[in-house]
């Protein structure tokens, strides 16, 4: 009677377990959409800063020069990317 006593709880604990990370999947999952949202109202609010961060249609991409009025602000662009990257690193393995 015990055995069956320790089986069932262990059993329920693995439930428990299993449930508990797939929570948390979901948690980070929201999470790393939520912030790819973000990085793409950032094209939304600034269009004509697309052009510096993703290929035209003929797959080439456009640089910036540092005398450009543009320039800091695809600085700080860059800067999120790279931010959101780092964060959503861990979460990958999750």
């Amino acid at each position: 009677m015990e055995l069956i006593i320790s089986i069932v709880a262990i059993v329920i604990s693995l439930l428990a377990l299993f449930n508990e990370r797939t929570s948390l999947h979901d948690q980070a999952y929201d999470k790393f959409s939520q912030l790819w949202f973000d990085m793409d109202q950032i094209f939304i609010d600034y269009p004509y800063m697309r052009k510096y961060f993703y290929a035209n249609e003929k797959g080439e991409y456009v640089s910036i020069a540092s005398d450009d009025d543009h320039y800091d602000l695809a600085i700080c662009i860059a800067e999120r990317f790279s931010d959101v990257f780092q964060y959503t690193e861990p979460i990958m393995i999750i």
